[in-house]
């Protein structure tokens, strides 16, 4: 085979690359797509078997009580990792709990038990973030100006801007996490 062939300019490329191809770019495009047709024929085709699903899931959390607590925890961690609607359990849970215990203590434990899964959710996904995502994204922060300019802000102001975006209604906290871990906050 010829020293400049198509093909042996293109591997060179993709290993200059770091490896990744535009096909396997297609192909998690494909994947993704893929996957969200799935969910959307179970919303639409099987909307009472997932309403069914959640109905024995909700009466099992019933039957257990205060041991109801770490499973809602753990599910708002998982959700806050993953990037998901957290909001989903945390009003069930505050539904679940009140008709449990009452006002004062259902109002409590639901709010410990989602308090406490979204901070581990979140102290995760900033870890998950900076270990494998951030090193990916840190040349592209460097060949921009103004990612370098927002990076040496953020930087600088560290839990001031953290707090204040937090505060922000408009800006999905689960995905806050991981865009403050590709910064130099620590």
């Amino acid at each position: 085979e010829p020293l400049l062939s198509p093909r042996l300019c293109s591997k060179e490329a993709d290993a200059a690359n770091g490896g990744s191809s535009s096909s396997s770019k297609y192909a998690k495009l494909a994947g993704a797509l893929l996957l969200g047709a799935a969910l959307l024929y179970v919303c639409l085709f099987h909307w009472r078997a997932v309403m069914a699903w959640v109905s024995i899931a909700w009466e099992s959390l019933k039957s257990l009580g205060y041991a109801a607590w770490p499973i809602v925890a753990l599910l708002c961690f998982l959700m806050t990792t993953l990037a998901g609607p957290v909001f989903v359990i945390e009003v069930s849970a505050g539904a679940l709990f009140q008709q449990l215990f009452g006002m004062p203590v259902g109002a409590l434990l639901g709010m410990t038990s989602c308090g406490f899964g979204v901070w581990l959710g979140c102290i995760m996904a900033f870890k998950l973030g900076q270990s494998f995502l951030k090193p990916k994204v840190k040349e592209i922060i460097e060949s921009h100006e103004v990612l370098k300019t927002v990076n040496e802000i953020i930087s600088d102001e560290g839990w001031k801007f953290a707090f204040l975006m937090r505060l922000n209604p408009l800006i999905p906290f689960e995905l806050f996490n991981y865009a403050v871990a590709m910064t130099d906050i620590s």
